[in-house]
Parts: structure tokens; C-alpha cells; sequence
């Protein structure tokens, strides 16, 4: 049976790919990450689409800031950091 999202956060599938595409650019290209952290921080409005991986997904570049730490605060992002996994 197939399940249909109003909301595409709300699939585990999309949501651990994402991960994995933000981990890898992340890990293998730290200057790409950096620049594409800055394009969503800077230069671009929330509601563009902003197109990232292979195979690509696209979505708003408020939906890509949220896994890029964008929406979290300062502590938050200290918090995180902290736990070991």
C-alpha cells in the first residue's frame, strides 16, 4: 500500500536520504558545503527552489535550510554537537 505524503519531511525514506546527501557533501567537500550553507543563509529567498544531490531533489531553500542547521539557534547547534553517537 502506498502512502501519500502532504508533507515530504514527513517520509523516513526522503528524510534519510537527505541526510546522507548533506553528511556526504558535508565530509567529502567541506568548501562546497560552506558555499552552499552561504547561498541558503544569503542569497536566496526561502520559497526558491534550490535542486541538490544525484539522483536530485528539489525543494524550497527553507526546506534545504533546515538540513543544513539553518533554523536552528546557536545553542541548539551546541547542544547537538555534543552527543555522541
Amino acid at each position: 500500500m502506498k502512502h501519500v505524503y502532504t508533507d515530504l519531511s514527513e517520509s523516513r525514506h526522503l528524510s534519510g536520504y537527505i541526510s546522507q546527501i548533506v553528511a556526504a557533501i558535508q565530509d567529502e567537500s567541506p568548501h562546497l558545503y560552506e558555499d552552499i550553507y552561504s547561498m541558503l543563509q544569503q542569497q536566496v529567498s526561502p520559497d526558491q527552489m534550490i535542486t541538490i544531490g544525484n539522483p536530485a531533489i528539489t525543494a524550497p531553500a527553507k526546506f534545504w535550510g533546515c538540513w543544513f542547521g539553518l533554523t536552528l539557534a546557536p545553542q541548539d547547534i551546541n547542544e547537538l554537537k555534543g552527543i555522541k553517537l
